[in-house]
């Protein structure tokens, strides 16, 4: 979807839903990441005590599955608000980094 800014950089529309769908791809890998390390940190304790705790854990996919939710909603509200296209590429560029 950001190849196709190249052909119209005035579209809105197509920053939006670039930062929308980069945000619904990011969210679900570091959400199956945190579930994997969850897995090996059972394993761990059962055999020794792991500085790192189960409850850490559940904090960090919770964090994360809020800003899942806030990035999806914020995007599409978002919208309307940004009728000028440089306010748009402001708030996409800040978001991207």
């Amino acid at each position: 979807m950001q190849l196709a800014t190249i052909k119209s950089p005035t579209d809105a529309a197509l920053y939006e839903g670039s930062a929308i769908l980069n945000n619904i791809g990011l969210s679900p890998l570091t959400l199956a990441a945190l579930g994997l390390l969850s897995r090996l940190l059972d394993s761990i304790n059962k055999s020794k005590h792991a500085f790192v705790q189960q409850w850490w854990l559940r904090i960090i996919e919770l964090i994360v599955l809020v800003g899942l939710i806030l990035g999806i909603v914020g995007g599409v509200v978002c919208q309307p608000l940004h009728s000028n296209i440089k306010t748009m590429l402001i708030c996409y560029s800040g978001c991207s980094k």
